[in-house]
Order: C-alpha cells, then sequence, then structure tokens
C-alpha cells in the first residue's frame, strides 16, 4: 500500500506554460551602460533576445525592461507549487490515517512490538504503546528496521507537535 503523490514539479511546469502573447517591445540597459532592444513578455518576462537597432525608429519613447516580470512569474509558480503541496498534505494525511487502520499495518505494528518484547525502545523500561516511524520515505512499503516501539512519553517527545 504505497502513496503515490506525483510529481509536483510536473504539474506546476503545466500549468505555468506561457505563451508569451502579451509582448512588448522594451529597452534593455546593459550592465556596461550600454543599450539593446528586447521583445519582452508581460506576463513571464521572458524575451527574444536583442532585436537590432536598426529596426527600431522610436527607441527613446520605449519602455524600460522590467527584470521584475521573472521575478513575479517565479514567485506565482512558488505560491502555486506552495498551494499544490499544502491539497497533497491534507490528502496524504487522509491516506495515513487510512493506513494505520489496515490490516497490513497492524501486522507490522505487531512484529515490532515482538522484536522488542513490548518494551520501549526509547527508555528501554516502560511498556511500548506506539510504533513510530524513524523515516516517511517509504510509508506503506516501509521496512522493519524503519519502525520503532515506543511508549507514550517517548513518542511524544518525538512529535512535540502533537497533542
Amino acid at each position: 500500500m504505497k502513496y503515490d503523490e506525483g510529481n509536483l514539479y510536473e504539474q506546476v511546469e503545466n500549468e505555468f506554460v506561457c505563451e508569451h502573447l502579451d509582448r512588448e517591445l522594451r529597452k534593455k540597459t546593459r550592465s556596461n551602460g550600454s543599450f539593446c532592444f528586447r521583445d519582452q513578455c508581460l506576463t513571464c518576462g521572458k524575451d527574444s533576445g536583442d532585436i537590432s537597432k536598426s529596426k527600431i525608429h522610436n527607441y527613446p519613447f520605449l519602455p524600460p525592461y522590467d527584470e521584475s516580470l521573472k521575478d513575479k512569474w517565479i514567485e506565482k509558480r512558488k505560491e502555486y507549487y506552495n498551494e499544490l503541496r499544502s491539497q497533497k498534505s491534507d490528502i496524504w494525511w487522509e491516506w495515513y490515517n487510512e493506513y494505520l487502520q489496515s490490516d497490513e499495518w497492524q501486522d507490522k505494528r505487531t512484529n515490532v512490538f515482538k522484536r522488542s518484547g513490548y518494551i520501549c525502545e526509547g527508555c528501554g523500561n516502560k511498556r511500548a504503546t506506539e510504533v513510530h516511524h524513524r523515516t516517511y520515505d517509504h510509508v506503506g512499503e516501509e521496512m522493519l528496521f524503519e519502525l520503532v516501539a515506543l511508549c507514550n512519553l517517548c513518542h511524544s517527545i518525538l512529535h512535540p507537535d502533537k497533542e
């Protein structure tokens, strides 16, 4: 029972495809003080490279190249990625809680308790009542060595954010 969240980066790439339909000729000043002309997308900030100065007749009146357009596009992509990740997180927790009710998880849990002799592997004293994932990398297909038997107190130390 493996959770598959899909590739978030791929989803963002597919959603953030700019067709560069809203373009404008702009004057870009280079680091050495010279200038060039670029046809810049007003949505994502991408440009088409230098345009020959001989083709430009009204260059004194052209708006300046806007570097911030790229930054704004990148920021929108990040926001979308974080929104997707948050939604995936909600779905993951729903799946995980369902997994913890499965026979497969109950069998693994029992085996971990047996391996520890029902003694907490954190303090070595109290009765183990919880099975803790040392990593969530393989949840649903975890190996027993990725799980430890813990008492409530030791488990709460590892998850201080839980009540």
